[in-house]
């Protein structure tokens, strides 16, 4: 073990940086961020300048500070949902100035973008959307990529820009695997069904042609395409995908909901309520296998929950019932199908 005391006049191969007027050490230096300069605050040397200030940037919180100074020393970065380079400059001016703002306002003119000032204002009512319908950030994210893609190609010009949204809102959700149908995106953004329908049409044409332009040029590159969502889903999709949401909603167990998938596979197969709308089925199946259950719901209870009306529940009811036999797998239940009731309440 060697001696502590040998090590005592060891050299020291630490850069310091020292005043070479001064020769204090420890060194009373600062850094001025605001001039960039490094300063000797013993005798006020400057030792160095043009520095490149490390530190974080400022952060700005809307509604904190009312001078309208904004105190970032650069912009956003560029976003891929914009048009153009977004690299802009901007004249500031003092509170007090007439000339000032008025310089401003013009310059602004100049280089303010139409096309940005419209989708800007677009992605707004996405977002807004969006959050009422209880969508994730990736479906939000998702359905202002479709608006951009619309909007730029021109495909809807003249169209209602609302629908337009609602449109894109709804591909999302399927692009995403979390179906929502017409009635719930109507009644969030206030669309009319006959512009919605319309909108509908051209963009899902639209979006399908440029996937699978895409795929074509992946697969030629030699990559692989995992296929996470569709655009294209069947009434009997839909309502798939809808039974976890609404069964969630009801209280009802996870059982059921096992169930009630199998079950709407078999109607699938079986092609026994044709072409109903999800709605509607997604009612039927749920009143249906809660009773086979014994975790019993009332037609009413479903109708508020998946937007059908109770009649056209009981309807579709009626249809599983009288093919009941050969929908239900015995493994399902334990005690049979005496707790299906013949007429839906």
């Amino acid at each position: 073990m060697s001696d502590p005391m040998e090590c005592k006049w060891a050299p020291n191969y630490e850069i310091t940086l020292i005043c070479k007027e001064c020769k204090e050490y420890p060194a009373n230096i600062i850094e001025d961020g605001a001039t960039g300069d490094t300063i000797c605050q013993s005798c006020g040397l400057v030792l160095g300048e043009r520095m490149v200030d490390i530190r974080p940037e400022w952060r700005t919180f809307d509604g904190d500070d009312d001078s309208g100074v904004d105190p970032n020393r650069c912009g956003d970065a560029a976003s891929s949902l914009l048009e153009g380079n977004q690299l802009d400059t901007a004249i500031a001016f003092s509170p007090g100035s007439a000339a000032g703002r008025g310089l401003a306002r013009a310059h602004k003119k100049t280089i303010e973008n139409a096309t940005n000032k419209a989708l800007l204002e677009a992605y707004s009512n996405i977002s807004v959307y969006c959050e009422s319908m209880g969508l994730t950030q990736t479906v939000s994210s998702v359905a202002k990529g479709y608006f951009k893609m619309a909007f730029v190609s021109k495909a809807v010009k003249g169209k209602d820009t609302v629908a337009t949204i609602a449109s894109c809102i709804f591909l999302a959700c399927r692009r995403c695997g979390l179906a929502r149908t017409f009635h719930e995106v109507m009644t969030i953004t206030d669309c009319s069904k006959k512009e919605l329908a319309r909108t509908f049409k051209i963009l899902s044409k639209l979006f399908q042609d440029d996937e699978a332009e895409k795929e074509a040029a992946l697969k030629e590159a030699g990559a692989s395409i995992t296929q996470t969502g569709s655009l294209i889903m069947t009434s009997l999709g839909t309502a798939e995908a809808m039974i976890p949401r609404v069964c969630s909603q009801l209280g009802l167990d996870h059982k059921c909901q096992q169930i009630s998938v199998k079950l709407m596979r078999e109607i699938q197969r079986h092609e026994t309520l044709g072409a109903r709308s999800p709605n509607t089925i997604v009612g039927a199946v749920i009143y249906f296998v809660s009773h086979l259950v014994r975790d019993r719901r009332s037609c009413g209870a479903i109708s508020d929950q998946c937007g059908a009306a109770s009649e056209t529940i009981r309807g579709a009811y009626r249809t599983l019932y009288e093919h009941r036999e050969k929908l239900v797998d015995s493994e399902w239940v334990l005690n049979g199908m005496a707790s299906l009731p013949q007429e839906a309440r």
